[in-house]
């Protein structure tokens, strides 16, 4: 059986994603295309302008045979563990082609950056702590040390989509998958792009949102406007946020994922004055920790994601989570269910969770707290979804 994969957050699913999904199938001539998509947690460190539930239902709609979770733990790491994470699970299920959006489209240069940093020679290291030594970011950094290397190429590391391809084709090579990487130019507006177009990215879209502007919804596929529930936005955290932060020590933030170089100091000063979300990150915000960097270590602090759980769950191994099928792609579920490598998850068994699996769970129930506050305990009620 030959099925396709992309990886996406689809925060929100928009004309772009559902034209990229018709693209992969028709490029790849696969018989399913399968989405691993983060849950409510986005890799930006902001919780999803939608549930996880809502947008496997988009994606469905949208064209997409099976919609799989990017557990949390990877969902809100770097590039390079989202990537991993993401290449993983794919290729453990059996997954033949990858196609991802790109700046670019230009697999020769991806490649060629992807194998430096996947193997990291000697003269790459060395280039890349003398920039680190300037005190800028590690995206800043990385991205001069390539340049110095090869040359023109590097380019490629300073637009978000072709960020995340070279991790996947690196992923691919570290893994050893048989997994054919196949990027496809990007349309539309531009990933980091706010304003609204004829095609705008997800993130105009969820700014036009935040500022009350309904007409943002005609951006997405009508059989995907259904779906919109109330929108949440990363202030909608602030609340839960900073009683997590106020209520913890530097000697406890210390083992917060992601925190480290001093940080935890930081955070239990400037979390005691400041009053949102936004503030906050003015205040943590440096020439050393991207904006992006920030969010994640502060959605590590709300869900209490330590280095040591992270540890925990890297042991343990991934599993495929299924969210969502067409009834068409039943076969497909039977043939994963059958050939995984990892085990595949269709209902979580509250008497038998792994780590990752329980802080998935912990994620929807917070997440659950935003906006309008709903129950918990949805990933054991809702059930594995099935479109038509």
């Amino acid at each position: 059986m030959y099925f396709s994969g992309i990886i996406a957050e689809y925060n929100p699913l928009h004309k772009g994603h559902a034209h990229h999904i018709a693209l992969t199938k028709q490029n790849t001539k696969s018989e399913y295309t399968v989405i691993v998509m983060s849950g409510n947690f986005t890799q930006r460190g902001e919780p999803a302008i939608f549930d996880k539930w809502a947008r496997t239902r988009m994606a469905l709609s949208a064209g997409a045979d099976m919609v799989l979770e990017l557990p949390v733990s990877y969902a809100l790491g770097s590039a390079e563990r989202f990537a991993h994470g993401a290449v993983k699970i794919m290729d453990s299920i059996g997954i033949s082609s990858l196609c991802f959006g790109s700046e670019t489209a230009n697999l020769q240069k991806l490649s060629l950056v992807a194998e430096l940093l996947a193997e990291e020679p000697e003269q790459y290291r060395t280039a890349l702590r003398k920039e680190l030594n300037k005190g800028i970011s590690f995206p800043a950094a990385r991205e001069a040390a390539v340049s110095s290397l090869l040359g023109e190429n590097a380019g490629v590391l300073s637009s978000p989509n072709d960020i995340l391809g070279t991790e996947y084709i690196k992923a691919i090579k570290r893994l050893k998958s048989c997994i054919r990487p196949v990027p496809v130019l990007r349309e539309g507006s531009g990933y980091n792009d706010a304003s609204m177009s004829e095609l705008p990215s997800a993130l105009a879209i969820r700014t036009a949102l935040r500022r009350g502007d309904k007409t943002a919804y005609s951006a997405l596929p009508i059989s995907s406007q259904i779906w919109c529930a109330q929108p949440v936005f990363p202030e909608d955290m602030t609340q839960l946020l900073l009683y997590a932060l106020r209520t913890r020590t530097p000697q406890q933030f210390a083992k917060i994922y992601g925190v480290s170089e001093g940080m935890e100091f930081k955070l239990a000063r400037e979390c005691k004055k400041c009053r949102s979300y936004d503030e906050l990150l003015s205040a943590l915000k440096s020439k050393r920790y991207t904006l992006t960097k920030i969010k994640r270590m502060l959605a590590c602090v709300l869900l209490n994601i330590t280095d040591e759980l992270t540890a925990e769950i890297d042991s343990e191994g991934l599993y495929a989570r299924v969210l969502g099928i067409r009834k068409t792609a039943k076969p497909l579920l039977s043939h994963i269910s059958k050939t995984s490598i990892i085990p595949v998850v269709t209902q979580p068994n509250s008497k038998a969770l792994s780590a990752s699996l329980a802080l998935d769970i912990r994620a929807s129930d917070v997440y659950s707290l935003f906006g309008g506050i709903s129950r918990a305990a949805r990933d054991f009620t809702e059930g594995l979804i099935i479109s038509d």
